[in-house]
């Protein structure tokens, strides 16, 4: 055995060892390693979390929105034609007109027609409160309220009544809070908040029948006019879905049913915008580009007030129950040329969108302020070409100063708003139930 074999072994571990030095440093490096893993894996999990928060919140704006554009969908009339007369019902007839008892209008929200009143939490509508537009329509939906003895619903059968549907946006605190929650501000802090809000009126309670045109008969007294006072305005049946209107007097509710009841509920938080566009098809256009075939400011309605003042049915007390009509074309022709295009027809296709910002950008927007901003103020009033409502939603690229998206984004930061983080859904809703004619 060679006698320096074990101080080779001596010399060959102290020459493949490593010094002090050696060990401090790759403990400094694995240490800067690690820390540089742990900060990569944490960024990259907030990224996923935030993410994933961002699609989860979205998910019940998409929900929604597939909801409204469903039930849009389904919106009739019933038209059908009628013959125009003068104001002489033994007269020859001028000729046949379209004609429908139902009602279809959209338009801005914050209107005298439509919304601008008193809801019945007692909070007067404004139109920062009432962004954007709304849309209400007859559609059968089957919902009923009735109940029988045993607490059944009574039509449920019955899945092809008419029902009041629309939808417009609101600002507000939480609606849905239950009572035994209190008001409180030390128990319950506000949740103001913009929400995509449903009507759904029960088939028993719509109002579309229950105006002058139906409910008053003059003469001489004999003749009973149920539900008793009719409503005066074409719309009011909107403002009784909503409960800013009363039902009409003698009009007897399902049980539970309150004379003065809104029908909304919220169907998605954090909806800000809602933009209703009625469009002709493009092979129907001037040109492409063209979107102002049906309207230039947003506003259909297939019965305008004095449409609704034409089909007024008066009784003659000296005969028995004669009819007097009126001439409705000359009468609308008088008012506007677009008035005659929308009568008692629905537009072929809508062009619905909606934009939604998160719930981290609704708190900060809560926290900036208990006031709504009015993002929607001077926009989506005109439109001619599809450049002009580009220019008034803006382009998510490039954003042009006052348009709706520049002012929820704030890219530049100039705005006193916070930044929002938004999404925006489009689409276009072809109407089944539009028999289209021009």
């Amino acid at each position: 055995m060679d006698k320096s074999s074990p101080m080779k072994l001596l010399s060959l571990s102290r020459r493949h060892g490593f010094t002090l030095t050696e060990v401090l440093v790759s403990s400094a490096l694995i240490v800067a390693i690690m820390a540089l893993m742990l900060t990569t894996i944490d960024q990259t999990r907030r990224t996923i979390n935030n993410v994933t928060s961002r699609v989860s919140q979205f998910q019940g704006a998409r929900v929604a929105f597939e909801s409204l554009t469903r039930t849009l969908g389904q919106a009739t009339l019933n038209t059908y034609y009628d013959l125009d007369r003068t104001s002489d019902a033994q007269a020859n007839p001028l000729g046949f007109r379209r004609e429908s008892d139902l009602h279809f209008v959209s338009g801005r929200a914050f209107q005298t027609k439509l919304l601008n009143g008193t809801f019945p939490d007692g909070t007067t509508a404004s139109a920062a409160q009432l962004p954007g537009h709304a849309v209400f329509f007859q559609a059968p939906l089957g919902a009923t309220a009735e109940e029988t003895s045993a607490h059944d619903r009574k039509y449920r059968g019955l899945t092809n009544l008419l029902s009041v549907a629309g939808y417009y946006v609101k600002w507000g605190d939480d609606p849905t809070v239950p009572k035994f929650a209190g008001t409180s501000q030390s128990l319950l802090q506000k949740r103001n908040r913009f929400r995509l809000m449903q009507v759904q009126q029960s088939a028993e309670t719509v109002m579309v029948y229950a105006d002058v045109n139906y409910t008053i008969l003059s003469g001489n007294g004999s003749q009973k006019a149920s539900p008793g006072k009719g409503y005066d305005k074409a719309t009011d049946w909107v403002k009784n879905s909503v409960g800013m209107l009363a039902f009409p007097s003698g009009f007897t509710a399902p049980q539970g049913i309150a004379s003065t009841t809104d029908f909304s509920r919220p169907l998605a938080e954090n909806i800000v915008a809602l933009i209703i566009l009625p469009k002709v098809p493009e092979k129907d256009r001037v040109s492409p580009e063209r979107l102002d075939g049906l309207t230039t400011d947003y506003e259909y309605d297939t019965c305008p007030q004095v449409a609704f003042d034409v089909q007024r049915r008066a009784f003659d007390s000296t005969s028995s129950a004669q009819l007097a009509m009126r001439n409705l074309t000359f009468q609308i022709s008088s008012v506007s040329p677009r008035a005659l295009v929308q009568l008692h027809q629905l537009p072929p296709i809508l062009q619905v969108t909606m934009v939604a910002i998160d719930e981290d950008s609704a708190r900060k927007l809560q926290d900036y302020s208990d006031q709504p901003p009015d993002w929607t103020a001077g926009l989506f009033t005109k439109i001619g070409t599809t450049s002009d409502f580009i220019r008034d939603l803006g382009d998510p690229a490039k954003p042009a100063p006052n348009s709706l998206i520049y002012r929820i984004s704030n890219p530049d930061g100039t705005l006193p708003t916070p930044r929002m983080n938004y999404r925006v859904f489009t689409t276009d809703v072809v109407l089944r139930g539009s028999k289209w004619s021009k």
